[in-house]
């Protein structure tokens, strides 16, 4: 697994997380879940931009190059000089002490699988709700980014008629109106007048099903080829083979090395997938999103949540993992497309600065508990009103 160690950043003390195909973030509003997952997602793109060859791995990088990258996603203010970070992936690790950025090749390096990265806000349901969202401007950097691979990906003939996982919904761009429309058997509207819920899930839902389209179901050997015809491919080449091939399509090496050539897996971080959707759409969508990680074993999918709904759906989803390890048929109940090892899951709870980890070992299970302890405060409440009524008769 990566990790990820954190010391002295914003609202973050000391959180030490090991990073899953699945990780999993839960905690109060402002405890830092979104600031570990805007570092992981600018970390994972320094290391892919070390491999690349954009940042010499054997130089040091300057500190002022580190703010800009954490510039992207806001949370530069939140180093300071105490600040550590260590990233463990698998090409490289990233250390910053003392101000001092270092980077150091790992034992896995030949493991490395180039990931297409995606950063899903939680202030997505912005580009449903209004027309023209590509024409708003003071949008931070990472919403920007967002914004564009959306407006890619919904006008894209990739994407057409996309299937929605509630209500038999599916998506299309008008380009008459210039609108993008959600529709079943019984109704078609503009997305700008839909439930808050579908506003909300539509546009990663859209982005994510156009990068598993791009990533995993074209011609990679051929897209390759038209790549080293249209710009010069010879480094990295050089640097992934050791020569540059004649015959792209049919270099077995080029083969065997595709994953470390071309975008072969998506790492994706989301921001609250649950927002406004009900409690079983909540399950259907989670469902979904694990159903798309499970497209290849080099996917990783962080997610920040606040809803009990989609920890216990992540727990059915190990638990009919765990059944069928055993040979005891359970892809009748849950496809085993949607089934999940605990061993691939990480799940931490983030408050006063530090990350603990809620998985239960014994049960091999997520503790929900962490998530909605909130009910027990509720359910006492209204015991002590029971209590009161009584002892008034």
């Amino acid at each position: 697994m990566i990790n990820l160690f954190v010391e002295s950043f914003g609202p973050l003390k000391k959180c030490d997380i090991e990073i899953g195909t699945l990780t999993v973030l839960v905690g109060n509003q402002g405890v830092g879940k979104s600031t570990i997952a805007k570092l992981y997602s600018s970390l994972v793109w320094l290391e892919k931009a070390i491999f690349l060859g954009k940042k010499d791995i054997n130089k040091k990088i300057s500190k002022t190059y580190f703010l800009e990258l954490l510039k992207f996603h806001q949370i530069d203010s939140y180093f300071t000089n105490n600040t550590i970070i260590i990233y463990s992936g698998k090409f490289c690790t990233i250390s910053v002490k003392n101000s001092a950025v270092t980077v150091e090749k790992n034992k896995t390096s030949d493991l490395y699988c180039l990931p297409k990265i995606q950063y899903i806000p939680a202030e997505r349901n912005l580009v449903s709700a209004i027309d023209k969202y590509e024409n708003i401007s003071y949008l931070s950097p990472n919403m920007q980014d967002f914004v564009e691979i959306y407006d890619t990906a919904v006008r894209s003939e990739k994407t057409i008629d996309t299937k929605l996982p509630i209500d038999n919904l599916k998506v299309k761009y008008d380009k008459r109106t210039r609108k993008v429309i959600v529709y079943n058997d019984s109704y078609s509207i503009p997305i700008g007048i839909a439930a808050s819920g579908i506003q909300s899930m539509m546009p990663f839902i859209v982005v994510i099903k156009y990068l598993e389209k791009i990533v995993f179901n074209e011609n990679k050997l051929s897209t390759l080829k038209n790549l080293a015809e249209k710009k010069n491919l010879n480094e990295q080449f050089l640097r992934v083979l050791g020569y540059i091939p004649e015959d792209v399509e049919h270099d077995e090496n080029v083969k065997n090395n595709i994953q470390r050539l071309f975008d072969s897996c998506v790492v994706s971080i989301l921001e609250e997938p649950e927002q406004n959707l009900f409690p079983n759409s909540q399950k259907i969508m989670m469902e979904d999103l694990l159903e798309f990680l499970n497209t290849s074993k080099e996917n990783n999918l962080i997610i920040t949540t606040h809803s009990p709904y989609i920890l216990e759906t992540i727990n059915n989803c190990i638990y009919a993992a765990a059944l069928s390890e055993k040979n005891i048929k359970s892809n009748d109940i849950l496809p085993s497309q949607q089934q999940i090892s605990y061993s691939n899951v990480s799940a931490y709870k983030i408050y006063d600065g530090i990350a603990e980890s809620i998985k239960i070992d014994e049960l091999k299970q997520i503790d929900p508990a962490e998530i909605d302890s909130c009910s027990v405060s509720i359910n006492d409440i209204y015991s002590k009103l029971v209590d009161r009524e009584f002892e008034n008769e």
